[in-house]
């Protein structure tokens, strides 16, 4: 091989320095929850339950990382592939333990960092979404349901040298359904606080509604009225609206315009109907990261009502070209200042 295409001694040793502090790094933020597996499980099964997951952060691809022989493999040399892929079959098996450990880790973790959050005066955000895991290929697995492919509609895009016919109905596909949510804070990294997957089909088949309620409820529970709760427009519509009435939490979600509230005047209109002519409070250039520039801003806020809710709820009107975002909040807005 022509010396052009060798990696140099120095190149090598800093990826090993830089490979050592990860492993380190890893090590670091798994220990609390390799303490708790070690009083469950035998000690050998921890150590490859930390090298199965250095080796999927290693390979994040579905076709590298996620397969059980090749895994067995990435942890170990090649020669012991099928010895390691046996005892990563035995971690899975093993029901000295489950996903209730991984749950009451990620749990206390956030929970630190809400204490965190609070006593520094820092407002703690609970931002929630959801999505789907799609396994196009599978039909047998436990827990799968049809669910609508984002992948198949990003490949039917139209781009230079193909095209495909726009619009039709959307690729339904075999799949399980995603939940979750994360903590955060205007500075610092997010924290998990749980993650969930369900199924619409079989004899554990529920409803996204109820999955989400039972979710809220738990953090309301525990947490109450020291995180604000962040939606987006997936959770618009009076039901939720009740739900988070009758828990008594601090909210945020984005809402859409053609859903009707009370004005001030106790008038029922769209709420783009409310907010159309009403002039923003102040301007300024905000970093647009899909654009790649900075854009001009502007927002304005005013008070609404809705039957879902017998408290004063704010409608915040973000406008950034375009279509603009209206954000619904019982959080009070006192002055133009504090907006």
């Amino acid at each position: 091989m022509s010396s052009q295409y060798r990696t140099p001694a120095t190149d090598e040793q800093v990826s090993g320095d830089q490979s050592q502090q990860l492993t380190k790094a890893l090590e670091s933020f798994l220990g609390p929850l390799l303490v708790l597996l070690d009083a469950y499980i035998d000690k050998r099964l921890v150590r490859t339950f930390v090298r199965a997951i250095a080796a999927i952060i290693t390979f994040r691809t579905q076709a590298q990382g996620l397969c059980l022989s090749e895994l067995g493999a990435y942890i170990t040399n090649p020669a012991q592939a099928p010895a390691r892929t046996k005892r990563l079959s035995n971690l899975l098996h093993c029901t000295k333990w489950g996903k209730e450990l991984i749950d009451r880790y990620l749990w206390e973790k956030a929970d630190k960092r809400r204490r965190e959050l609070n006593d520094s005066g820092e407002e703690a955000l609970c931002i929630w979404d959801g999505s789907v895991i799609e396994k196009p290929e599978s039909e047998k697995g436990e827990g799968l349901c049809a669910v609508k492919s984002s992948k198949a509609a990003r490949l039917k895009k139209p781009k230079k040298g193909a095209f495909n016919q726009p619009g039709g109905k959307a690729v339904v596909v075999m799949g399980i359904e995603w939940l979750g949510v994360i903590l955060a804070g205007m500075s610092g990294i997010p924290t998990v606080v749980n993650m969930k997957w369900w199924t619409r089909k079989g004899t554990k088949a529920s409803k996204q509604r109820d999955q989400e309620e039972m979710l809220l409820t738990k953090i309301a529970r525990l947490w109450g009225k020291r995180v604000i709760h962040v939606f987006d427009r997936g959770y618009v519509g009076v039901p939720w609206l009740a739900v988070l009435q009758r828990l008594g939490l601090s909210f945020v979600t984005r809402w859409k315009k053609g859903l009707s509230f009370f004005d001030e005047e106790g008038n029922v209109r769209k709420l783009g109907d409310i907010v159309r002519y009403k002039r923003s409070w102040g301007h300024k250039l905000i970093w647009d990261a899909g654009k790649h520039c900075y854009r001009k801003t502007g927002v304005f806020a005013m008070p609404v009502r809705h039957a879902a809710c017998a408290g004063q709820l704010w409608v915040v009107v973000v406008r950034q070209g375009g279509e603009p975002w209206y954000l619904i909040t019982n959080r009070c807005i006192d002055t133009e200042e504090q907006a």
